[in-house]
């Protein structure tokens, strides 16, 4: 506070949010898209690229207790959990995965960094 305003009115706490027409922010993640389930931190990103040379499109949702995953196709949810159960040792009582018809509608906002 003594150095006064030196990042000029903006705070860079690396949320994603976007603004409504009313001027409100709606945070809607994070930069940096890390889960931390059991004491293992998950790159969220990289699963989902993952999974995606996998040939399977996901998106992953943040959350500390399970990795949540939302699913586009009629996928085997069963092979998804253990691709990642395989690769990243998480256990699969742990993965959540949803068939949805549209990815989370925070997705389709225009997202900035604040």
């Amino acid at each position: 506070l003594k150095k006064s305003d030196i990042n000029k009115g903006k705070l860079f706490t690396g949320d994603l949010a976007y603004k409504d027409d009313d001027d409100y922010f709606y945070i809607t993640g994070r930069k940096n898209r890390i889960s931390k389930i059991f004491g293992l931190r998950i790159d969220l990103d990289d699963i989902e690229k993952y999974l995606k040379r996998n040939n399977y499109r996901v998106k992953c949702l943040p959350d500390n207790k399970y990795l949540k995953l939302e699913i586009l196709n009629n996928y085997d949810i069963e092979s998804i959990k253990r691709l990642i159960q395989n690769f990243y040792g998480i256990n699969r009582n742990f993965i959540i995965i949803s068939k949805v018809k549209n990815f989370s509608s925070h997705n389709f906002f225009k997202e900035t960094i604040i």
